[in-house]
């Protein structure tokens, strides 16, 4: 009987145990989950212009690799270039680009400019709004090379404001960034 007994307590210290261990397990997953956030819906260039300007042709000029004249004398205030799209506003997403430094802290960067090509607003005449995208990242960013690609992930929100550089038509904040790889 006693021998029973211990057996009993032993189980009951196992079951114990191994409650304690799914409850930790699961307050785990729900801190990490609270961490990363629901997943990003992906995005493209493409998706942030509207159904008038692509029949304008504003997504032509601007859905790939294009060179560094292809946009002299383009109305970049004309309606269709700075309508937006605003189906995505408040989601979680993630919109691959090239980052113009806008912001710092120390050497930071704290926000910038995500383009969908590469030496946009450095060279006039820069994207219509539709097609520039202002991060600010929730944590300040070293930025080593802004030849390379990269991801911004974060909540969107879709509305008209000026820098220094260029008209903007969205913004993604709470930003993460990390480097650009080709979704598989």
């Amino acid at each position: 009987m006693k021998r029973l007994l211990v057996m009993a307590a032993r189980r009951g210290r196992l079951v114990i145990l191994l409650a304690a261990a799914c409850v930790m397990g699961l307050v785990a997953v729900g801190a990490r989950s609270m961490i990363v956030g629901p997943n990003a819906v992906d995005l493209t260039w493409d998706q942030l212009l509207p159904e008038v300007a692509k029949k304008e042709g504003v997504g032509g000029a601007l859905g790939g690799i294009i060179q560094h004249g292809q946009l002299a004398g383009y109305q970049m205030t004309k309606p269709e270039n700075v309508a937006l799209v605003t189906d995505r506003v408040g989601q979680r997403v993630r919109l691959p680009g090239y980052v113009v430094p806008l912001d710092f802290n120390g050497s930071k960067v704290t926000g910038f400019l995500l383009v969908p090509y590469m030496g946009a607003c450095i060279h006039v005449p820069p994207p219509p709004p539709n097609q520039i995208v202002y991060v600010h990242t929730k944590e300040p960013i070293e930025v080593d090379e802004i030849f390379e690609a990269v991801w911004a992930t974060g909540r969107f929100e879709a509305s008209l404001m000026s820098t220094g550089l260029a008209q903007v038509g969205y913004r993604i904040v709470d930003a993460t960034v990390g480097p650009y790889e080709p979704p598989s």
